[in-house]
């Protein structure tokens, strides 16, 4: 991966070797839609993925397979 995508990682490196000064908020603009995206997509899969927590005379009696 460094090979690769060495100028994306340079300040990984940086922040890795014990520095805290940042480029820039450039990370962020890019990841706060993915991260809005997922949330809204986390909640309305919350109840179907609770289902899977249940045994299967539970999930049956809710009507699920």
């Amino acid at each position: 991966m460094l090979l690769f995508n060495h100028e994306a990682l340079s300040g990984l490196l940086i922040w890795g070797a014990g520095s805290l000064a940042q480029n820039g908020w450039d990370g962020v603009a890019i990841l706060w839609p993915r991260l809005a995206v997922s949330c809204v997509a986390a909640w309305f899969l919350l109840r179907p993925l609770a289902v899977l927590e249940l045994d299967d005379a539970s999930a049956k009696s809710l009507g699920y397979r």
